[in-house]
């Protein structure tokens, strides 16, 4: 899996510019977000891994197909990051999300 991409947003307010610079916005009083870093140039967790196993076995009866199978995802248990907080401030780069845990799925398949 490709490396998330990492931005950082600050939303100003009318009220903290007019604070800072003297003066209100142009261009109406709502807030702004500015991004502090351009999207898609940032990957500072890298490159995640996930390994998937399946098993399964085709047996023929009459003129049936029969395919029992066994999914295995995320088998090692990886706990890679997958979504974190875009908005800076204090929580900014916590994780918002990581892989789901093991999950194992039976299935069959019936070809008639």
């Amino acid at each position: 899996m490709p490396g998330i991409p990492t931005d950082a947003s600050f939303v100003l307010s009318p009220t903290a510019a007019q604070a800072q610079i003297g003066r209100r916005l142009t261009g109406g009083g709502a807030d702004r977000t500015i991004q502090l870093i351009d999207p898609g140039t940032y990957y500072p967790e890298g490159r995640g891994s996930q390994f998937d196993f399946r098993v399964s076995k085709r047996f023929q009866v009459g003129r049936m197909r029969i395919e029992p199978q066994l999914n295995l995802y995320n088998a090692l248990n990886a706990d890679d990051v997958v979504a974190v907080v875009t908005r800076y401030g204090s929580s900014w780069q916590d994780v918002a999300n990581v892989l789901p845990a093991q999950l194992i799925k039976f299935g069959i398949q019936v070809d008639f």
